[in-house]
Order: C-alpha cells, then structure tokens, then sequence
C-alpha cells in the first residue's frame, strides 16, 4: 500500500472517470490523484501563495502571512530564523541561485550560498518581479528594471512600468495598455483589451489568461476562448494538457479533450487534490505539477497517466462508509465488492455498472464462471454479466448456513464460518462438513487453501500450515514457527510461499525441511498481501514493495511515503501485462512497465537544506557546487532532504576530510560532525535500493577556516621561525670566521717561532735561546672542600633524640622508593608536611630532600664498592634516571660514580 504513496509522488495523475451507473443519471467525477503536503503544525492557519521550484532539491513557499519557507522534502524551514528578513515578504522568485525577495517594497536578494541578504535600490516601490534565465526583470510604481545575470547590474528599461511582467517559457512578455509583446525586443505579440493575468505558448498559440476567461491567440489573431467569465489566476502546460487555475478550482484540458473540466476531490481522500482556491501553479524540471491552494500545498507527476485507479469515495459520499470486501478478476475486467455493494470495472478500472444487496458480502470469488458471494445469510451464485441471482447452484442443506470466508481450489470450494469448515464440489452438489475441531486445535480458523501436483491440497491457518490428505488434517508447521498464516501462493518450483503475521516465508512441501525467511515484520515495517508469478514474487508493505527475482535471488525495492493509508483488508494481483493493489483506499493498476520502472530507476536525488554551525543557524537552500566557506570551527550539523518526500527510512553516510573512512548509518535526516577543526570536508551519502549496488554521492563541501587570531599566530611563528635561522646562520657564519682567524694565528705563531729558531742558529755568539716558543702560565686548580656541619648539639634532649632516630630509620626504611616524598613520611609519624619540613630545616640544618639524597648517595657508595653495575645501582637506590643518579653523585662527591667504582679501595674515599 506504501507503493501507492511513493507512485503518487512521482506519477501523480490518473484519468477522470465518469462513473455512470445502472438506474443512475447522476455524473460522478473521479479527481487526478495529488498528495497534499501538510503544513508544519496545526496551528499554523496560513495557507501558502506562491512556490518557487528548486531544481528537484526542495522549494521555496511564500505564504498569506509574509513568511517564507524551504521545504526539502523532510523539513520545513523559515527563514527567518536564518537571516532577518522578518514576516511582510510579498514575491518571491528564483534567479542565478539566489533568491530574490520583495519586502515592503524593497527588493532584496538573498545569497543562499554564504547565507547574505542584500537590498537593491531602486527607484519607487517594488510591485513585481519575473525572473528569466539570463534577466530578471522588476516592475516599479515608476519604472521597469533589467538586471542582468552576469553582472548583476541594474539598467532602467522603461522610465514607465508595465501594467504586468509575464514569465513564458525561459523567456518573458509584458503588457502596456492593450498590447502584449515580447522582452527585452520588445516585438508585439498580439493585442488584448482585458487585463492579462497569466501567458503560456502551445504549438505556436498563445494561451492568455484573462479575468474574462481564456483567450487562444495565434499570429496575432484571436482563436478560441475558454471558461468565459471565470477569473483565470494561473496557467500551466504539461505534456498532458493545459491547466487552470482559478479561484473556484482547478481545470484540466486534455488534447483529445473539447473544453476545460473541472477537478474536484474529496477532502478525506488520501489521494485527491486538496483545495478550491488556487493560488499558484509551478512546474518542475520533470513537468511535476505544483498546486498551492487555500487548504494546502498540492504535487503531482505527469507519468503516473500510466497508472488506473478508482477511488473508494465514489460509491458514497460519507467518508469510510464503503470498505472493501473482495476483487476478484473476470476476463479482462474485474468484479469488486464493498459491504453492501457490487461494482464491475473495465480493464482502466473505470465502473461498468453496480448493484445493491440486502446483506453484507464478506468474501466473494469467482469458480467455473459463476460469481460466488459470502454473507450472513448464507451461499449465493450470481451471474457475473448481469449481478443476477442464479437459482439452485447451492444446495438446500447449506442455502441458509452463514458464510463469512469463501476459498476455491482447483476443483472444489471451502466455505469458513468461524472455526466451522466445509468443502463444496459445485458440480456434484456435494457438500462435506468438518465441523470446528476438524484441525484438533482450539477455535482455529481457515485462511487459505492451495494444490499442488506433486503433493496435495495445503491449507493455510492462523495455527499454521496443514496437508489435507484423504480426510484427514495433517499439521506441518505450528503457529510458533511462522506466525498465523494470512494467505498461501505456489512458487515456480512447487515450494509453498506464505504471508503470515511474522512476514513471508517459503516452505518446501516436498522435503518438507524447515521454513525459510523472506520477509520479517518490523513495527514500522509489515507484509500485507503476497503475489508470485512465474519470475518473481512480490510484496506489499507498509513502507513499499519488494520484488524478489527468482533468475538471479536479487531484491529489489520501492520506498513509497513515511504514512500510509489505513485499511482493513488488502488485496494484490499480478499478471504479465500489470499489477493490482487494493485497499479502502480504491484500486490501483500499474502497467509492468510502469512497475519494471520503479524497481530499476535510481534513488530520488538527496541535497541537504540546512546547515547549523555551534547550534546557530547558518545557511539555508539547496547547495551549491562550488564548496562553502565556514569561518567557525567546531559542531557542524547539516540537514538532508529528498523531494518530493523522503524515501529513505536510513541515512549512510561518511565525511571525508577528517581523516575517518568508516562510513555511518542513522535513522535521522540531521547529520551531526563535532569537534571539527579547519580544513577541506566532504559529505558523501551512499544510496541503494533494496539489495542492489549502492552509489556513492558527494552532496556538499565546505572549508572551516581558520580564526583571524589563529592566523595572526601562525604569522607570527613563521616570524620567529624565520629570525631563529637568520641568527643561528650568522651565529655559525661568526663561528666559522672566528675559527679561520684562530687557526691564522696559530699558523703565524708557528712561522714566527721557525724563523727565531734559524736565527738563533746563525749567531752562535748567543749565549743565551731565548725561549719564547713555549710560555705555559700555571695555575692552581682549587679543589671545593665539602663542608661538613655537625648539627647535634649536646644540649639536646632525649626526645630530639628519639625523633632523630625515628626520621633518620624511616628515611633508612624507604630510600630506595623513587616515590617517596615528606607527604609519606609525616603520615607514618602523624603530623602535617608543613610541620616536617620546619622542624627538618630548624633542628638537621637540611631539607627532608637534601637528607634524602645524602642517604640513597651513601648507600650507592657502598654498592658500588661491591661492584654493582651503576644502573642497577640507581634504580635500587630509588633513582629513576641514571643520568640524573651520576649528576648527583659527581656533585657530592667529585668523581662520577664509574671513578669511584674504580678507586673504591684508594685513600681518596677514605
């Protein structure tokens, strides 16, 4: 049933059937089938009045009260609460990706992409607007304007304004008093002594909207006019015909047809146009149709022509009045039944003729060409051509039985009265009852019944599956393996398919191994009917239709809309040439190739709409191709949508950019990036449809930029960075010249010396060398003495005493823990680090620190005299670094551990 939705929201129009029936003369209209957007809450009572088209991404809506909105096919928006463009907007229109506003006269352009409301002043106040594809042309109370596309700059077109600017095709039309001619050439078109109010062009005709009716102009010349005297508000063209817009309705004219008809809906239809008043028509890229009226906003695609339907409202005006009962094929028509009702229809679902009972048909089919009808008052036959009673068909025994469940095999039909069944043989008149306890379980009841060749009569229980076997009942599968068993269809090869309240499930009958899963029920997901022909199998659900492909095991899917339609009884039939769904929500027919369509088209397109930076509202619209520049880092949440409704129950996506190639799945159509820092992300969904290949679409890009004070800093690191270098290279260019002026004068030195050598060896008369090559200055090298302070004063008491001993047996105790700190040693002798460290420095001369080290170095010394290594000696000594260890050990001692080690026995550690 959820498929009917998804057909209503791509092909949305179905042909006007005049319903003429037996001993009735009244004309009965059959509206084209619209799904009608609610609005955001009940309370809001505004009603929308002009909608621009997004390009299949969302649209934007105008309504009574001055606010506009964004719908994507999920959210509504304002706004408003992105940019302050407050409530008094008068026109809105799409032009060079942005959207154009007029608001109390002013006209403003809205900049989706970086989220900027922009006015544009112009001379008298703003009274309309019309955007084209390369201009978008302003009328004033003064003037006319062109701005052009490329620059954006604004050129006076007419010191005077037109009494109306017109959108046609991807061109626009003006009138000035009774002449209509074409912009910006400005050649005439044709004349017209009415006001103009909407202009389309079909075959070189030109359709005028009038408040006098519809007027056909063709060279110039007028034609035709249509719907005289009717207020004619809004006009649009598909391949379909040509539609009206009006305040008391909306018209349809097809090609074939001669004059406009007017569409009528039912208000508790879940597929009728909704609405009187039209406010505006807008048309999309697939000539989808748009229809704002004075109830709500209106959608529909032209494809759906392929599509038959009739609507459940037709056989009475009182909502919910007439339910369905049964459908049941007869040639190429078919034979429908409500409670009180019988209603043939030809093969385009359009009614024949219909009659009414005395009693309520409960089940209805049709064997060896009669009609067998199910009620309270027992078994009938009719004749299927003429709805006439046929008399002694049924035997007087079971004539007035109760009958509320008729099921045929291929021989025989079982009739179910509560638990109570029987089996009827037409021909023979011969009639054998089961009674109730004929399966041995409690109060069970018969569902459905199928034959097969190769094993038997199968029948389908709300306790489970039975063989019927030479009178006799045979349970196969209980209630507890696959649920209760609403109906049973044979698969290709003899298998028993079965729709039950836990889903559908196959059962091979001649083996007779355990069940198989197909489908299983979810809360929000729910098998209602079962159709299995020779190349598939087929099933409806409350969110759509799955087809499974016997050839190659593929499952394929059609989403249909978040809501479905309630009804008691479902009902699917297919055959080679199309498929039937019904409900009481009518009837559908939908053509095999319509259907083969909708299994093999890609995913409905998803575009995001609004994105939110730290929770604040930062860009709303379809995006654009080129990336968006966030100037805050942080909580980046972007909405996604998919027009015309959702039809994507979850969500996969994966952001690339943040270095995290996993790809997520959430149910919610909020996608939510924390802690995002600066740099280059893409968004990218994966879409799939049913158990085919998923496709990979990258929906949007956007750059975090860094913040002003981030780029200050990063300015001045590159600063010190390149200063530190300027100053080590000149620190090592001085180094280098110090070191050549250096090595110059120990090379002239020694030149100096060589030559006062040779003269010394010249004049021998020199008693004396004069030793001037070696001068060695020596000095004393003064060794620190350690200073020793003898703390212990005589006068010191015996408690002094004890506590010495107490700290210096606990420091003894637990020098070799690398933890070990004044906070350990004031708990073991109860009293506060302050306290410790006064008495420490007051009455040892030392810090607890200072008497510490004195006693892990002293023990080091005599490890180390043993001939420890000297790392196995920090680290018992309770030194976690070795390096620090020789640091400290050098500084009390002189020498580095390794020299003590060496000399341990000499008088210099004495």
């Amino acid at each position: 049933m959820s498929l009917l939705y998804y057909l209503l929201a791509k092909y949305r129009l179905f042909p006007l059937v005049i319903l003429t029936f037996i001993g009735q003369s009244v004309a009965v209209q059959a509206s084209p089938i619209f799904y009608t957007f609610p609005f955001p809450s009940a309370s809001d009572t505004s009603k929308i009045k002009e909608i621009e088209y997004a390009d299949r991404r969302g649209v934007w809506l105008l309504d009574t009260n001055g606010r506009v909105s964004y719908y994507d096919g999920v959210h509504y928006h304002k706004l408003d609460a992105f940019t302050p463009i407050g409530q008094d907007v008068s026109h809105i229109e799409l032009f060079n990706r942005d959207l154009w506003l007029v608001s109390k006269g002013q006209l403003l352009q809205y900049d989706i992409s970086n989220n900027r409301l922009a006015p544009f002043n112009l001379k008298g106040k703003v009274t309309e607007i019309i955007g084209t594809p390369d201009h978008l042309w302003v009328n004033t109370v003064t003037h006319t304007y062109l701005i052009d596309k490329k620059a954006l700059q604004t050129q006076t077109y007419s010191d005077v304004p037109f009494s109306g600017i017109f959108e046609l095709g991807e061109r626009a039309v003006a009138q000035d008093g009774d002449k209509v001619f074409a912009l910006p050439s400005g050649s005439l078109i044709f004349e017209l002594s009415t006001e103009l109010s909407a202009i389309e062009e079909i075959n070189d005709q030109y359709w005028a909207g009038t408040e006098q009716g519809i007027f056909v102009f063709e060279e110039g010349n007028g034609q035709r006019r249509y719907l005289s005297n009717i207020r004619i508000d809004h006009l649009a063209v598909t391949a379909e015909g040509v539609w009206a817009g009006t305040p008391s309705g909306l018209f349809l004219k097809k090609a074939e047809d001669e004059e406009f008809v007017l569409l009528s809906g039912q208000s508790d239809d879940a597929f009728s146009f909704s609405g009187h008043a039209i406010r505006d028509l807008q048309l999309g890229v697939m000539e989808e149709l748009w229809v704002a009226t004075d109830v709500g906003l209106n959608y529909r695609s032209t494809v759906a022509t392929h599509i038959d339907r009739f609507p459940m409202y037709i056989l009475s005006p009182e909502p919910g009045e007439e339910q369905l009962s049964a459908l049941v094929p007869h040639g190429n028509d078919y034979l429908l039944s409500t409670r009180y009702k019988l209603v043939a229809l030809d093969d385009k679902l359009n009614p024949i003729k219909s009659t009414q009972f005395d009693s309520a048909i409960d089940s209805m089919i049709m064997f060896d060409g009669i009609l067998w009808v199910a009620s309270a008052s027992g078994l009938k036959a009719y004749d299927p051509e003429t709805f006439s009673l046929l008399e002694g068909k049924v035997p007087k025994a079971i004539e007035d039985t109760p009958v509320n469940r008729i099921i045929s095999d291929s021989h025989s039909l079982w009739l179910a009265e509560g638990a109570n069944i029987m089996r009827f043989w037409p021909k023979g008149q011969t009639v054998v009852d089961f009674g109730s306890d004929w399966s041995g379980s409690f109060n069970n009841r018969l569902t459905s019944v199928i034959d097969l060749e190769e094993s038997g009569t199968w029948l389908g229980t709300i306790n489970g599956l039975y063989f019927y076997f030479d009178g006799r009942f045979i349970p196969k599968l209980t209630r507890e393996q696959v649920g209760a068993i609403k109906s049973l269809k044979v698969g290709p090869d003899g298998e028993v398919w079965m729709l039950t309240q836990r889903g559908v499930y196959t059962y091979d009958a001649v083996k007779q191994a355990l069940p198989q899963e197909r489908f299983v029920n979810t809360p929000d997901d729910i098998a209602k009917c079962l159709v299995v022909n020779g190349a598939s199998s087929l099933y409806v659900t409350s969110k759509g239709i799955y087809r499974h492909q016997f050839s190659n095991q593929a499952l394929q899917f059609v989403q249909g809309a978040p809501n479905s339609v309630p009804s008691l009884r479902h009902y699917c039939q297919k055959n080679e040439e199309k498929m039937l769904i019904a409900g009481d929500f009518g009837v559908f027919s939908i053509p095999e190739p319509t259907l083969a369509f909708l299994f093999n088209a890609p995913p409905a397109p998803v575009s995001p709409s609004a994105i939110y930076v730290n929770g604040i509202p930062w860009r709303l619209g379809p995006s654009s191709d080129e990336p968006l520049s966030i100037s805050t880092r942080g909580t980046v949440a972007i909405e996604v949508g998919q027009m015309p409704f959702a039809t994507t129950d979850k969500v996969e996506y994966r952001l690339e950019g943040n270095g995290d190639d996993s790809w997520y799945t959430t149910n919610d159509q909020k996608l939510v990036f924390s802690a995002l820092n600066t740099g280059k992300y893409t968004l990218v969904l994966k879409l799939r449809k049913g158990s085919g290949p998923s496709q990979e679409v990258s929906v949007i890009s956007f750059v975090i930029e860094p913040p002003w004070h981030e780029r200050i800093g990063y300015f001045l690191f590159v600063l010190c960075v390149v200063i530190i270098c300027t100053a080590l290279y000149y620190r090592k260019k001085n180094t280098a010249i110090r070191a050549q002026n250096k090595q110059l004068r120990e090379t002239v030195h020694r030149k100096v010396i060589e030559i006062d050598k040779r003269e010394a060896s010249t004049k021998r008369f020199c008693n004396g060398s004069r030793d001037s090559l070696s001068v060695f200055e020596s000095g004393s090298v003064e060794i620190p003495h350690s200073m020793t302070t003898d703390s212990v004063s005589n006068s010191v008491d015996k408690e002094a005493e004890d506590w010495h001993e107490r700290i210096l047996s606990e420091i003894g105790n637990h020098f070799h823990d690398p933890e070990y700190s004044t906070a350990l040693l004031a708990k073991a002798l109860f009293t506060s680090e302050r306290s410790l460290q006064r008495r420490f420095k007051l009455e040892l001369g030392s810090t607890f620190k200072e008497v510490l080290i004195t006693t892990r170095l002293e023990n080091a010394k005599r490890m180390l005299c043993q001939g420890d290594k000297i790392t196995d000696v920090a680290v018992a000594c309770g030194f976690n670094e070795p390096s620090y260890f020789t640091k400290s050990f050098k500084l009390k001692y002189g020498v580095t551990p390794s020299q003590f080690r060496d000399t341990c026995g000499s008088e210099q550690h004495a």
